[in-house]
C-alpha cells in the first residue's frame, strides 16, 4: 500500500509512487486530482506549523476586540473571551468558544509539531499513524475562522465597524 491513493472521487486506488518533485497526479479512471509531489514539504509543514503557534501565542496575549463609547474603553483578549461570555451568563457558549478557538487549535498545532518532526528527520514511530488519524478528526472542530466572522458581523450590526 507504500505510495498509493485512493482517488476521493470514485475509490480507484492508483500509485503515486513514481512522482518527481512538482509532478501531479490524477486519476486514471475519472481525471479526479490526486495529489502532488512538493519538495521539502515536511520541512514546509514544519515551518506553518511553528508559525501557527506563534501567532496563536500572540493572539491570545495581545487585545482581540476594542471598543469605546462615550468615553468608556473596553479591551478583551482572545483568552478572556471565553470568561466574559461566562460572566455575561452562558457558561455553554463560553465552554464551546473556548474549545473551538483556543484549545482544539492548540491541540491541532501541537499533533502537527509531533507528526512532522519525525517525518521531516526521516523516522518512522508507531505512533504517527494515530496522530495524523487524530488530527483529521479534530480539524474540522476548529472555528476560529467562523468565530472571527461572527465577531466581524457583530461588530457591524452594533455599529462599531463603522468610523
Amino acid at each position: 500500500m507504500k505510495g498509493e491513493i485512493a482517488c476521493l472521487h470514485c475509490d480507484l486506488v492508483s500509485s503515486v509512487a513514481g512522482l518527481k518533485t512538482g509532478e501531479t497526479a490524477s486519476c486514471p479512471r475519472c481525471g479526479h486530482y490526486l495529489t502532488r509531489k512538493i519538495p521539502d514539504a515536511y520541512g514546509r509543514v514544519l515551518s506553518f506549523t511553528i508559525a501557527g503557534i506563534i501567532l496563536l501565542i500572540m493572539a491570545n496575549s495581545y487585545s482581540f476586540l476594542s471598543f469605546s463609547s462615550s468615553g468608556l474603553e473596553s479591551v478583551i483578549t482572545l483568552r478572556q473571551t471565553p470568561g466574559a461570555v461566562w460572566n455575561y451568563g452562558m457558561p455553554g457558549v463560553a465552554v464551546m468558544i473556548a474549545a473551538f478557538i483556543i484549545i482544539i487549535p492548540a491541540v491541532i498545532l501541537i499533533l502537527l509539531l509531533l507528526l512532522c518532526i519525525p517525518l521531516h528527520e526521516g523516522q518512522y514511530r508507531p505512533w504517527l499513524i494515530p496522530v495524523a488519524k487524530g488530527i483529521f478528526l479534530i480539524q474540522n472542530w476548529s472555528m476560529v475562522e467562523v468565530f472571527i466572522i461572527g465577531v466581524i458581523v457583530s461588530g457591524e450590526n452594533r455599529g462599531y465597524g463603522h468610523d
